[in-house]
């Protein structure tokens, strides 16, 4: 959940500011914190920290993004063989 920001430096910050810089580092930077799964096709959920823009239906084969000016489906994206719709 979202936070004020005197309320994060005062409560998730300050209990840290005399650890060393590698400490920080190592702890908050190469971290695998555990992430709830959300599974449920009536909502689009967010992957990891990321925010949803969006929201777009597309067609299997529609691009959905271009990479160095290469166009790109979903199919390709997820690797799935084209077949017919």
């Amino acid at each position: 959940m979202a936070k004020e920001l005197k309320t994060w430096i005062d409560e998730d910050v300050g209990p840290l500011k005399d650890r060393p810089l590698s400490w920080l580092s190592a702890e908050h930077f190469f971290r695998e914190p555990v992430r709830p799964s959300y599974s449920n096709p009536d909502y689009f959920f967010s992957p990891a920290d990321g925010v949803i823009l969006y929201q777009e239906v597309v067609n299997p084969s529609d691009s959905i993004v271009d990479i160095k000016g290469k166009p790109y489906s979903l199919r390709e994206a997820l690797r799935e063989p084209t077949r017919p719709a």
